[in-house]
């Protein structure tokens, strides 16, 4: 393969690139740093579903373990404590930062 060709070709490819990067719309995305208002819904609304995912298994850890171990009610308000207290950490450590990032938007 004789250099000419090989620059020929790859000339081809950069074009057929930049062809699809627009078509699909991959160039836009990635010049734009501004989010749009459902984007940053939804990371708030996955945040809350996050709090209740966290909240629900510890209870229903220390519902489990209550059942095998007959230690009612006791492992379950150890969950429902526990479990409230690190989702409620983990939201505000999250939000925290996510308003740093729409601070510099």
């Amino acid at each position: 393969m004789d250099e000419d060709r090989l620059r020929r070709e790859l000339a081809d490819l950069k074009t057929q690139e930049s062809r699809v990067r627009k078509s699909t719309g991959f160039e836009a995305e990635k010049n734009s740093t501004a989010q749009t208002p459902q984007s940053r819904a939804m990371r708030y609304t996955m945040l809350g579903a996050e709090f209740a995912a966290i909240f629900f298994a510890f209870i229903y850890g220390g519902h489990a373990l209550d059942a095998r171990l007959g230690s009612k009610p006791w492992l379950l308000l150890v969950g429902i404590f526990l479990g409230f207290g690190i989702a409620l950490y983990r939201l505000i450590f999250v939000a925290r930062k996510l308003g740093e990032e729409n601070d510099r938007d």
